[in-house]
């Protein structure tokens, strides 16, 4: 099975956190991903990667790739 994961922080943790910080949350977050496919046996294809925008901003660039991605039937699970 193809399989693609997103990351982010979120504006909240951004404020809260200095930037060292944000970028080990990223890591942590992608190799989470990374082993959870792993262990289920998941193709891991793709991570999109929308580092320091808002949950709440509708126009994320990587988020809409996913969309599109899986639209154009690119992975089988997120």
């Amino acid at each position: 099975m193809r399989a693609v994961g997103y990351i982010r922080v979120s504006q909240e943790e951004r404020k809260k956190k200095n930037r060292d910080d944000l970028e080990t949350s990223l890591q942590n977050q992608r190799k989470d991903i990374e082993d959870y496919c792993k262990n289920k046996d998941f193709e891991l294809i793709e991570i999109y990667d929308d580092k320091y925008l808002s949950g709440d901003d509708p126009d994320r660039p990587e988020l809409k790739r996913m969309q599109a991605d899986m639209y154009a039937s690119k992975f089988d699970i997120i």
